[in-house]
């Protein structure tokens, strides 16, 4: 039987852990680009940060989700392992011979 419970934690943890590393760095060049690279006004400054405050809202989600459906996929791929072990064990006795008596 396989065991999912530890990886799922541990997998989940590091996938919120990269995305979130990832969107930092965007945001943080982004904002740096904004008022240095271009040099923004402090009204386009700020319209960069809110705009950032939602798209960290919709990649949340978006992380949310892609773990959901990880859990469900382990989650699947677990029975399915049991369907196979307990299928295994009953054809283990059908293949015995017929005994003749």
């Amino acid at each position: 039987m396989v065991r999912t419970g530890g990886v799922r934690t541990l997998g989940s943890a590091v996938w919120h852990t990269l995305a979130w590393a990832i969107f930092g760095a965007g945001y943080v060049g982004t904002i740096v680009f904004a008022a240095w690279g271009i040099r923004a006004t402090p009204g386009e400054v700020l319209l960069v940060l809110a705009a950032g405050a939602r798209l960290s809202a919709y990649i949340g989600a978006t992380v949310g989700e892609i773990g959901f459906l990880r859990g469900i996929w382990l989650d699947g791929s677990r029975r399915m392992a049991w369907l196979e072990d307990y299928a295994a064990r009953l054809t283990e006795h059908t293949m015995l011979p017929f005994p003749h008596g």
